[in-house]
């Protein structure tokens, strides 16, 4: 369904629309909720100022009354009748006050405990109290004492009014001085009027809030005179506050908050769950501060709504057009659908599957033009790419036969390993392509070794070609010097070289007796010698390279080895290797390879040097050839090593066999040597036929011989597997119509070998056989 272009054609039309739907309600939501909040940050406001200015009338107007009859008392002291009958009228007539007092200062009543009348408003008309039965004498009372002690007008801080009128009030005290014969004055009585919280948070009521809005008035010293409950009741501003995280903020906005100025704040308040407006003033006659919060949420429930209505208008109207989309795609679609089951035909090959019918020239009909055009140019494509792959399956089996050729060429197949009593060696040849142009060679006629590494200019087929044609001079060096040989095969491959292709080559040959090294050097790389754990680069007198001109003189160098000293011969392909820094691997690491490697055998060295120049390479395709050759003189030993590596092909037991012949030579008994030979064709079939490895893998020969025992060591990179123990064993003695076939290697060996001993060293399986080389013969005449 998705897949389809009408599907996808309503779905990208459909979500296009409701994301322009929902970016539009996204920005008339945010703007109608800037324009809503800042008109109400106005109204808020607005409706404080109203609040405070009638709140300011009530006290004004309550501070007036008392300080007019404080005013009355200080020109005239009447007696106590009259201050009482004043009192009650004044509390009679004056619709904002609760309740009030006239309480004479100690000493001006003729009674110990004073005189403090207190008359106040219950059940709509006036009630009396004396204020002088309390357990606390009224001049000790916060209403008389703090106005008696500043000698100014002031509001008390809010208290309950226990043993009067039994309610939550606030007081305006004023003080009545009278002036004596002297001139002073005293303290003559202190006039209050009384009013009730309940009066307040009616005032505070009549704020606009919403559902979650807060209005609060706070004193002077932080007691919450009203707030949103439904009942007053005072108490610090602190324990009010859900948010103890939070009170220093609202601490602030109180400091703030001066008499004629608004402190308003945008935030996040947990007072009404969610954001929220605030607003703080200070009345200027009492200090009180009167607060308000709005709820966000409040003010923008009804713009949600509106909202809500039209996310859902915008649903149906999509709603709507998926279902004109679909009808109006589902049309145009149809040819496409069915051009689509022919192209899936055509690319399962089906090339004479028939298109549907092209109609008008829109692009539908265009379309299915091109897809017919394309079929044909299919057909005549594929036609070509077949023969091409045949072409081309031609030619990559010619060239992987061509590398088998070129590789059956060199010693060992390009991978040569010999362990000799007189000298060690080991080479190798990595071709950039299939088949490449580096090449080495070695051979022994006598006590001189006689070997050569090669570059052939240019990589691939020409190259090898020349290769070929050059090792070809290469098989018979004669008792010619090596400059004499390099000239001779300087000559020979100049003629009909039209291409003018060249060989860089080093040809030496090893005095085995004397160990002098001659050898010369056509452009090629002079060889590296370690000698006594150190790394040196002989100077070298060098010729050209080979092929370009005749006639050509390439001089002799001669180098005097030591028994312990190592040999390295190579290709540019090894010091030019390049990363992808373009950093070149050179001669100096080549150098420091040869110091580190001094302790390992020649075949672990060799190798680890193509490892590091691999990872050198980091990565970067071969550019050229490698070839690397390393020969080392053995220090003397009383025994006497040889070793060899063969690839598992199917001639590899007769070329171990004739290799094994070749090594023991007459050293041995004729049938010591048929013994060996048989031990070791049974090794080898074993490994051939079981061990799991292919043509590409080695089996490695080493044969040890000293004066009474010959080692044979096998060793392959198969699967784990003792022959000694795990091999299967067939019963002696059973007669030929019982005998079992096969299962008789085991015992064949321990018979021919007087020790067997197995172990796995790392990924390889190593195999010792030892033979002892002294021989009795017990009196049935079986060797013992």
């Amino acid at each position: 369904m998705t897949a389809s272009i009408a599907s996808r054609l309503i779905l990208s039309l459909t979500l296009s629309a409701s994301t322009i739907i929902a970016i539009a309600l996204l920005v008339d939501y945010r703007l109608s909720r800037e324009e809503i909040l800042e008109r109400l940050r106005v109204d808020s406001r607005l409706t404080v100022v109203d609040v405070v200015q009638d709140l300011e009338r009530l006290l004004r107007g309550i501070e007036g009354n008392t300080r007019f009859i404080a005013g009355i008392l200080a020109r005239r002291q009447g007696s106590e009748e009259e201050i009482a009958q004043l009192l009650q009228e004044a509390v009679l007539h004056h619709d904002d006050v609760f309740g009030a007092t006239i309480a004479l200062a100690r000493g001006q009543s003729a009674h110990p405990n004073g005189f403090a009348p207190y008359y106040f408003k219950q059940g709509g008309g006036v009630a009396y109290s004396d204020l002088t039965e309390g357990p606390v004498p009224y001049w000790q009372r916060p209403w008389f004492d703090d106005a008696a002690s500043s000698g100014e007008p002031r509001w008390v801080e809010p208290y309950f009014d226990a043993g009067g009128a039994e309610i939550y009030m606030t007081t305006f005290s004023v003080p009545a001085f009278t002036t004596d014969d002297q001139g002073d004055q005293r303290l003559y009585a202190i006039v209050t009027a009384d009013l009730t919280l309940e009066e307040l948070h009616r005032y505070l009521k009549r704020l606009e809030l919403g559902q979650h809005g807060i209005g609060f008035l706070v004193s002077r010293e932080g007691l919450v005179m009203s707030s949103d409950a439904d009942t007053v009741e005072m108490r610090p501003w602190q324990e009010v506050l859900p948010e103890s995280q939070r009170q220093q903020f609202w601490l602030d906005m109180v400091n703030e908050a001066e008499p004629g100025k608004h402190t308003a704040r945008h935030s996040d308040c947990a007072v009404v769950a969610g954001p929220c407006i605030i607003h703080m003033t200070r009345l200027q006659h009492s200090g009180w501060v009167l607060g308000v919060i709005y709820s966000e949420r409040d003010v923008l429930a009804e713009l949600r709504a509106y909202e809500y209505k039209v996310i859902a208008l915008g649903l149906l109207c999509l709603a709507v057009m998926a279902v004109v989309v679909n009808l109006l795609t589902r049309r145009i679609t149809r040819p496409l659908s069915a051009l689509a089951l022919s192209a899936d035909q055509l690319g399962e090959g089906h090339l004479d599957t028939p298109l549907p019918q092209a109609r008008g020239g829109d692009e539908v009909a265009r379309l299915v033009q091109s897809f017919g055009h394309m079929k044909e140019e299919l057909k005549r494509h594929i036609s070509d790419l077949e023969q091409a792959t045949a072409n081309r399956s031609r030619m990559e089996g010619e060239l992987s036969a061509a590398r088998d050729i070129q590789m059956a060429m060199l010693p060992q197949s390009g991978r040569a390993s010999e362990h000799c009593a007189d000298f060690l060696l080991w080479a190798t040849v990595e071709s950039a392509r299939t088949v490449g142009g580096d090449l080495f060679t070695y051979s022994l006629q006598g006590r001189k070794l006689f070997f050569a590494v090669g570059d052939v200019s240019d990589k691939g087929v020409p190259a090898a070609l020349f290769m070929a044609r050059s090792l070809s001079h290469l098989q018979h060096p004669g008792n010619r010097s090596p400059g004499q040989k390099l000239a001779e095969l300087n000559n020979a491959l100049v003629e009909r070289n039209s291409n003018c292709m060249f060989v860089t080559l080093v040809l030496a040959v090893l005095d085995l007796d004397s160990l002098e090294l001659r050898y010369a050097s056509a452009g090629h790389p002079p060889p590296l010698l370690l000698h006594e754990g150190r790394s040196i680069c002989p100077l070298q007198e060098s010729g050209p390279a080979t092929g370009l001109a005749r006639d050509q003189a390439f001089p002799d160098n001669v180098l005097q080895l030591s028994p312990g000293d190592r040999l390295v011969l190579y290709t540019d392909g090894v010091d030019e290797a390049f990363n992808s820094a373009g950093e070149m691997f050179g001669t100096g690491r080549l150098a420091a390879w040869l110091d580190s490697c001094a302790g390992q055998s020649l075949a672990e060295a060799g190798q680890g040097l193509i490892e590091a120049i691999s990872h050198f390479a980091e990565g970067v395709a071969q550019s050229d050839d490698i070839t690397l050759l390393l020969l080392e003189v053995p220090r003397p030993t009383n025994q006497r090593g040889h070793q060899r590596s063969f690839h598992l092909t199917p001639d590899v037991i007769a070329a171990s066999l004739d290799w094994l012949v070749a090594v023991l030579g007459p050293q041995l008994a004729p049938e010591a040597h048929s013994e060996l030979q048989l031990v070791l064709e049974e090794v080898i079939t074993n490994i051939y036929k079981y061990s799991g490895l292919g043509e590409q893998d080695t089996v490695s020969v080493a044969l040890t011989i000293d004066d009474e025992t010959v080692r044979l060591t096998v060793r392959d990179a198969g699967r784990a597997f003792n022959p000694l123990q795990d091999g299967r064993r067939a019963a002696l003695g059973a007669d030929i119509d019982h005998a079992e076939i096969g299962g008789l290697g085991v015992h064949l060996i321990e018979q021919l070998t007087d020790r067997q001993h197995y172990r796995r060293e790392g990924d390889e399986n190593c195999l010792e056989l030892d033979r002892s080389l002294i021989t009795t013969e017990d009196s049935t005449g079986t060797r013992s």
